[in-house]
């Protein structure tokens, strides 16, 4: 049996004033056993199940002084002894059956916790934020993170969200809304530059969703809104290059500027090539228009030194 100090050891590991109520002492047991993460605290999940065991055949006789160790029991004692501890074996055997199912399922709920995180950090290894948003909203749900540092859950679902290209920035911009505009008291820098990598992207998604409305827009004959729906429509492969001398210079020279801005957070949304191609023209079309100004130019200064000496030659100034 334990001594006067064990046994209030054995009461302070439960929780629980010292009593023969098993009924009471298996709550206590119960509601302890749930604070404990068996998995990483095994010390004190083996701890309270000791204080448990040993709480089930404590007897207020406990804490009265014990016989000195050196006197010799009786056999018979000793056979008394060996009876009531059989006894207790068999009583406690049934109760103790609820409390191992309730280990189990902990342990159970622990395995399962393991296997989202798993889930997420394959998702998140893989670049797929679509498939890693159920996952991560159940982690939070159940609120497992602790099992790691939630800040760098966030951290990383968020970074996955806004690498992948196919994850829509709407959603993106509402996770934002969600967590890091909350503000976190670790990595502060991360979360900064985290913050404007998503800014950065949903400017992206809402520049491009306006090109493709743009495009979309009926026709009109007159006015800015015919210049940008050409624009549009040859930003997005919709018009042939060999229009190209149709479209406002102007307004594709600020549409080119505008998809540089945004070229790395697109994606696949306007082909490169495509772009790289309307350039190459645009440019060749400004050489050839400072070609012509520059020639117009030199004919015009020819013809007024022409004019210029035949005055002078022949003193007709008319």
């Amino acid at each position: 049996m334990s001594s006067i100090s064990e046994s209030d050891s054995i009461w302070a590991v439960l929780g629980l004033e010292a009593t023969t109520d098993t009924a009471a002492i298996r709550r206590a047991y119960r509601a302890r056993l749930r604070e404990i993460d068996i998995d990483r605290d095994t010390a004190s999940f083996i701890a309270l199940r000791q204080a448990f065991e040993d709480a089930l055949q404590w007897s207020p006789g406990d804490v009265e002084s014990h016989p000195d160790e050196s006197e010799e029991p009786a056999d018979d004692e000793y056979a008394d002894f060996t009876s009531d501890e059989e006894t207790l074996s068999d009583e406690a055997e049934p109760e103790c059956a609820a409390d191992a199912a309730l280990e189990a399922d902990q342990f159970h709920a622990n395995s399962q916790d393991r296997k989202l995180i798993e889930a997420f950090d394959r998702a998140v290894k893989d670049r797929k934020a679509a498939e890693a948003e159920p996952i991560f909203n159940a982690i939070m749900a159940r609120g497992i993170a602790g099992i790691g540092d939630e800040s760098e859950f966030i951290r990383r679902f968020v970074s996955t969200a806004v690498e992948d290209m196919s994850f829509p920035a709407a959603r993106l911009e509402n996770l934002a809304g969600r967590f890091i505009a909350q503000g976190f008291n670790g990595r502060s820098d991360d979360f900064a530059s985290l913050r404007a990598d998503v800014l950065k992207r949903v400017e992206a998604d809402k520049w491009h969703t306006a090109l493709r409305r743009n495009a979309d827009e009926s026709w009109r004959p007159f006015g800015r809104n015919r210049r940008i729906r050409r624009v549009a429509r040859l930003l997005l492969k919709r018009r042939w290059q060999s229009v190209f001398l149709r479209v406002h210079g102007d307004t594709l020279d600020q549409a080119l500027g505008q998809y540089h801005q945004h070229a790395g957070w697109i994606g696949a949304g306007l082909d490169s090539h495509w772009i790289a191609g309307i350039e190459r023209r645009r440019k060749r079309q400004i050489r050839r228009t400072k070609f012509l100004i520059l020639t117009a130019l030199a004919l015009l200064a020819v013809d007024f030194v022409y004019v210029l000496g035949r005055a002078l030659v022949t003193g007709d100034w008319n």
